[in-house]
């Protein structure tokens, strides 16, 4: 059969309904062959799904995690202002396997709190010991997860991770990619009405 390329929700564990529909003639979609059946394709996530959450648990433990610094920079002035915090897991049974993946694991297994607080103080600690170096930064940036808004423990885990760094709150920029806000527009929406 030939689907549209569309990712698999790790989170559900279900096949979109669109993947199974066949190529409109004129789409801009990669064409794949879908070999099996859904419960087939299923099974072979899940045994994926679980493998990674099992090396992703295995990193957090054997600190095979780490923060890339993406820097950036002021197009007027041609200066770097900031950085962006990136997770970045090295574990070798995660090869192929796309941050993105890996976050939306984290989210679903509760990951995401452990792997948020490492990044935050991961990230806060550097940038103090930036500042201390003289070096002339006005902010790093830092990806949250939509499931840390929901869960209800992202301020204190900012809290948490300022103090621990002895870093002040105006140094610190909460990103939350607009893809992920669409996806999660309704959970979050009943998250902070609920308050």
């Amino acid at each position: 059969m030939v689907a549209r390329s569309r990712p698999i929700n790790p989170a559900t564990k279900t096949i979109p309904v669109d993947l199974l529909e066949y190529l409109e003639e004129g789409k801009n979609w990669r064409i794949v062959r879908v070999e099996g059946t859904t419960r087939e394709l299923d099974a072979q996530l899940n045994d994926k799904t679980i493998r990674a959450e099992n090396c992703l648990r295995e990193s957090l433990r054997d600190g095979l995690v780490k923060i890339h610094y993406q820097p950036l920079v002021d197009l007027a002035s041609k200066q770097t202002i900031g950085t962006e915090a990136l997770f970045r897991c090295d574990h070798p049974g995660l090869s192929g396997v796309f941050v993105e993946e890996l976050i939306s694991i984290a989210e679903m297994t509760g990951l995401i709190s452990e792997i948020g607080q490492f990044v935050l103080v991961s990230a806060c600690k550097q940038l103090r010991s930036w500042l201390k170096e003289g070096m002339e930064l006005d902010y790093i940036s830092v990806n949250v997860s939509v499931e840390q808004i929901i869960r209800g423990n992202l301020v204190e885990l900012v809290k948490s991770a300022l103090s621990t760094a002895d870093m002040q709150a105006d140094f610190l920029t909460l990103e939350v990619t607009e893809a992920v806000l669409a996806k999660d527009f309704n959970e979050t929406r009943s998250s902070q009405r609920g308050r």
